[in-house]
């Protein structure tokens, strides 16, 4: 499982993020506490510094891995105004819209070619 998550800027909803990644026993890929990741003066300064895009947790096999964006080219009021909700295991999610993933990988630079060929599926999606 690979899952991309974008979350409003809301310290709570990223300390219980966390708190489902720590009962699920993934571990943060980079050399920081899991709940660095609560903290927006690091978040930001991981942005800054090292150019991230994402934070990454993983199980120690890799078989789940969780990527949350740091930043992100598009308002979460407009992510969530065009999302489309999904019933997963009686849980509503909301999913970004397809326009919204093409715009988000479009506006990668340097474009990567993974999401050149994501940007080609999505479109020749019905």
């Amino acid at each position: 499982m690979d899952l991309d998550i974008r979350l409003p800027e809301d310290d709570e909803n990223f300390g219980r993020l966390v708190d489902v990644l720590e009962a699920r026993g993934l571990q943060p890929r980079n050399p920081e506490p899991m709940r660095a990741l609560c903290d927006p003066v690091r978040r930001s300064a991981w942005i800054r510094e090292k150019g991230a895009l994402v934070w990454t947790a993983q199980t120690p096999d890799g078989s789940e891995q969780v990527d949350v964006f740091l930043s992100y080219p598009i308002a979460w009021t407009d992510l969530s105004r065009d999302a489309g909700v999904y019933s997963v295991r009686g849980r509503e999610i909301k999913v970004s819209s397809r326009e919204h993933l093409i715009l988000a990988k479009r506006m990668v630079d340097p474009p990567r070619r993974k999401d050149l060929r994501d940007i080609e599926d999505l479109e020749a999606l019905p």
